[in-house]
């Protein structure tokens, strides 16, 4: 916010005013294919707010599943969500904006407000969705024998304080420099990739051991049942968001390395659909939410869900196991 507030008071134009040299009609193309996509892009996003909200408001079982380990800190998670969901909303509704006065002077101000909000409010959206697996990963298996170690904890402040730091000097220096940013903001890819996907992996991991120990100790298939379905939806989501993330962020790099509209065009392009695949694929892990999933994924999901059993029935520890269980009933009724 406060990096925000400092590019917004600044006078000079963003670097994208040197693409009104294009063509007109290649930037006009262009300008209307984004316009178009982050439209899309932020009434999905829109929508899926409102039925997040609305849940929250009218289902009682949605309700006490947010705030059900935990009282504070499991309803914070529901706003970390909320937030991550605002944020890719605002992201989308100000790239429009930004899109829609480039090139007219007669909206300088403004497009660089919008250019700025919309480049901050991206990282953003990260920061909030690595503090939402986060949260997730530490809740779901506190008080349990896989629950998170200190040292990871600990590993992972400080590559998330890291990341902030070098998300901070990008952020002062990409509007206005791009030879300046450019290796802070390689970095900040890096290591938001980096920390999300470890993130969603030991989430899956953790999972796949308790699904483990449950086959060891033939527990009931109703719970079998659950912890698979749990086990798919995670890691099926985890992959589509982090497929896309991984794409986004290279273009991003190249960009930096190597300026020009048609990069700039690929890498806001692709970045709408990542900003709504990070909103749906969240929103679509709560199983309150698993009607949509089921309508979205159904296909996918069969052939998921047969290569997760493949390593959900390998070589398993039969240690802990009456603690295991415990896990696993809890983390599949409160996703």
């Amino acid at each position: 916010v406060l990096c925000l507030l400092i590019k917004m008071s600044e006078e000079h134009p963003s670097t994208t005013w040197e693409y009104c040299e294009t063509d007109n009609e290649v930037l006009e193309m262009y300008n209307i294919v984004l316009i178009i996509v982050y439209v899309i892009a932020s009434v999905v996003i829109l929508a899926v707010i409102a039925m997040y909200v609305k849940a929250k408001v009218t289902s009682t079982d949605f309700a006490t599943a947010s705030c059900k380990i935990g009282r504070h800190v499991r309803c914070s998670l529901y706003w970390l969500g909320l937030v991550l969901f605002v944020s890719g909303f605002i992201c989308c509704a100000a790239t429009i904006v930004w899109v829609l006065t480039l090139c007219d002077m007669r909206y300088a101000t403004l497009h660089r407000v919008t250019h700025n909000v919309s480049g901050q409010s991206y990282p953003l959206n990260y920061f909030v969705l690595m503090a939402v697996l986060f949260a997730r990963l530490v809740i779901i298996f506190e008080g349990t024998t896989m629950q998170v170690s200190k040292r990871f904890v600990v590993m992972f402040w400080c590559a998330y304080a890291l990341t902030m730091v070098c998300g901070a000097s990008a952020a002062m220096l990409f509007s206005s420099d791009l030879s300046d940013a450019r290796f802070f903001v390689a970095g900040l890819m890096v290591l938001m990739f980096v920390l999300t996907a470890v993130l969603a992996y030991a989430f899956v991991h953790k999972l796949l051991v308790v699904h483990q120990k449950n086959v060891a100790a033939e527990a009931s298939d109703q719970l079998l049942k659950e912890v698979t379905e749990v086990i798919t939806r995670s890691s099926m989501l985890s992959f589509i968001s982090l497929s896309l993330s991984m794409v986004t962020f290279i273009l991003i790099i190249v960009y930096t390395f190597i300026p020009n509209v048609h990069l700039h065009f690929f890498y806001l392009l692709i970045g709408s659909i990542d900003l709504s695949s990070n909103t749906v694929c969240i929103f679509l892990t709560y199983k309150h939410f698993g009607a949509y999933y089921q309508s979205l994924c159904a296909v996918c999901d069969s052939q998921w869900s047969r290569c997760c059993m493949k390593l959900g029935t390998s070589e398993h520890d039969n240690r802990d196991m009456p603690r295991e269980l415990t896990v696993t009933s809890r983390s599949a009724s409160s996703l």
